[in-house]
């Protein structure tokens, strides 16, 4: 990395279900991206990402610390205002994530992407600065999907909670990033937000 006097270097977490080479996710390469962009910049980058291929593990590649955490039971899944329950997976995995970032000596800002829900445990207890990173939100997808839009089982089981999840972290995000003026249009007229 470029050197950066320590006034100047910000420590900051990106956050993916997958991170390259584990997984081929577009979240993941775009968080990688960032990662390195940060990095070379002088600052200091950890990404948290999913252990998928074994244990936990930590690794500094590209000038980057990658923590590969390990997904556990974070007990009872909360409940979101209109009576949905966040599907647990996600919770599991949100909190997850909080935890590792807990596990840091300092955080200047945590950047977590929507899809998924993952800065949900960041929003309930909100210990560091947040960026919300917009993507293809699950509404979008299901625009791709009409089987599954049309099957009330499933929309039932994952995807009201998953757009009632969506919807929440948009309303009380404190910070949205958005890598194109198109995504944050196009979310901004199917959610209603400015």
């Amino acid at each position: 990395p470029l050197p950066r006097p320590a006034r100047e270097r910000l420590r900051l977490c990106l956050l993916t279900r997958e991170y390259p080479p584990c997984g081929c996710g577009g979240i993941g390469q775009w968080t990688r991206e960032v990662a390195v962009g940060l990095a070379t910049r002088g600052h200091e980058v950890t990404v948290i990402a999913r252990a998928l291929d074994g244990p936990p593990q930590i690794d500094f590649v590209d000038g980057v610390w990658v923590h590969r955490a390990e997904i556990a039971d974070a007990g009872p899944p909360p409940e979101l205002p209109g009576g949905q329950t966040v599907p647990q997976a996600l919770w599991d995995h949100s909190r997850a994530m909080f935890d590792e970032v807990g596990k840091l000596a300092r955080v200047d800002a945590v950047y977590a992407p929507l899809w998924d829900g993952e800065p949900l445990a960041f929003l309930r207890e909100p210990r560091w600065p947040l960026v919300v990173a917009l993507q293809t939100t699950l509404d979008f997808w299901l625009d791709s999907q009409p089987a599954l839009r049309r099957d009330d089982a499933w929309m039932r089981a994952r995807g009201a909670p998953v757009l009632a999840l969506e919807r929440f972290i948009l309303a009380h995000a404190p910070r949205l990033h958005a890598n194109s003026r198109a995504i944050v249009e196009d979310i901004a007229q199917r959610y209603g937000l400015s």
